[in-house]
């Protein structure tokens, strides 16, 4: 093994790593330095932590506390919408079969959901028009239930609430993640908390 060298971008940043004899550097490149065993072995180990700003090997400054705020902010936030997304997705209870039974809501089935609610509002429908829709009675049993028309917009309606209320639960988690001063305040914010 060679010299090292650190090839650098415009704002310092180290773009690849040359050795004198496994890889030359390529003739016609200017923006390299030559690296000490040391520099080499700190970069190896921390390769975002060093940069050559003007050619000089430096520590990356720490990043600001307002940078790292804004960071927990924007990872707390997709942690609350992945949470509302789950919630969502894990179904909700509607008693439109006059006793509660759990329909699924994963975003396929609010479509199913939306295409059965349609079609029981198109005109001329049979007055003794059903659909089948899948649900778990109170026992687990999953199954293809049979709805009339009033039941399925029921169903309807109820899963509008249970979307309705985990949503203006994210937004509201979401505006006290955006209030926050620290990462500390950001730490405390949660789902189930």
């Amino acid at each position: 093994m060679g010299k090292k060298f650190a090839a650098f971008d415009e704002q310092g940043n180290i773009v690849a790593q040359y050795d004198s004899v496994d890889s030359p550097v390529p003739k016609g490149l200017t923006s390299v330095v030559e690296l000490t065993d040391e520099q080499y072995r700190r970069w190896t180990n921390e390769p975002t932590r060093w940069y050559l700003p003007e050619g000089v090997f430096t520590a990356a400054p720490a990043p600001s506390d307002e940078y790292l705020l804004s960071l927990a902010k924007a990872v707390r936030i997709a942690e609350l919408a992945e949470a509302c997304r789950a919630e969502i997705h894990a179904g909700f209870s509607s008693s439109a079969l006059d006793s509660p039974f759990v329909y699924p809501a994963n975003d396929v089935d609010q479509q199913n959901l939306s295409a059965s609610v349609l079609d029981s509002l198109m005109p001329g429908i049979a007055s003794d028009w059903t659909t089948p829709f899948w649900c778990a009675d109170a026992a687990g049993a999953w199954a293809f239930r049979e709805h009339t028309a009033a039941q399925i917009q029921q169903v309807a309606r109820d899963a509008k609430t249970a979307i309705l209320s985990a949503t203006a639960r994210r937004i509201a988690l979401t505006e006290r993640v955006n209030a926050c001063v620290t990462q500390a305040e950001v730490s405390v914010v949660a789902w189930n908390g």
